[in-house]
């Protein structure tokens, strides 16, 4: 996990990470509904984003849900969910 000293408010990486919670729950409907359309769209978001966070670990996870949708590949697709799972629980717990 990578922060990179990014001097970035408390108040605001708490925001940025419910948001990528909810990211989370939309990319899961997103699979039990078998589309990958939002992965895409929230991949690239996040990808824009995640950097200025000092989060380089989550925008490579984010290429890798661009990648997933672009090739329709559904098991890429799962293995970034978990991905994503895991990195937002390492990340709230750790407490960023």
């Amino acid at each position: 996990m990578t922060y990179d000293d990014v001097a970035i408010p408390i108040e605001i990486r708490e925001r940025y990470l419910k948001r990528r919670q909810q990211d989370l729950e939309s990319l899961r409907t997103t699979l039990k509904n078998r589309t990958l359309t939002e992965f895409a769209r929230i991949g690239h978001q996040i990808k824009g984003n995640a950097a200025s966070f000092g989060y380089k670990d989550l925008e490579q996870i984010a290429v890798r849900m661009e990648t997933a949708e672009a090739n329709q590949d559904f098991v890429l697709a799962e293995q970034q969910v978990a991905a994503f799972e895991k990195w937002l629980l390492t990340v709230t717990r750790g407490n960023p």
